[in-house]
């Protein structure tokens, strides 16, 4: 009986795994633009209240050292977007008006047709 018991746990646990490797994870990747390593209560400011991200940091994994492909917020979230250096599509500052963005050789927006985790298919 107990080998019984011991093979039906065995089994149990390996259809477990199989099921669950079947299933895509549950992501929700947040970006904010000029957030401090210390501007929020649950990574240590003094005073500032942010209840809803200490709930959410105590809820989630924290991954807290990366690198982005360029520390100003258009570029950096072309690359998340893209999964591409943001130069390949002539995005290396942040998006302005027409004018400032034409001086500086950019585009206005991310071109609609590039591919993004939410497009199947491409001209790029």
């Amino acid at each position: 009986m107990k080998h019984l018991f011991i093979l039906l746990m065995a089994w149990t646990t390996l259809c477990g795994s199989v099921h669950a490797a079947d299933r895509q994870p549950n992501i929700i990747f947040l970006l904010t633009d000029d957030q401090g390593w210390g501007d929020a209560a649950a990574w240590g400011h003094p005073y500032y209240k942010t209840p809803n991200l200490d709930r959410l940091t105590q809820e989630s994994r924290r991954f807290g050292q990366f690198y982005v492909a360029n520390p100003v917020c258009s570029p950096s979230r072309t690359a998340f977007m893209t999964g591409c250096y943001p130069a390949r599509f002539r995005v290396h500052g942040h998006f302005a008006t027409h004018e400032q963005n034409e001086a500086r050789a950019m585009p206005d927006w991310l071109d609609p047709q590039v591919m993004t985790p939410t497009r199947k298919s491409s001209s790029v």
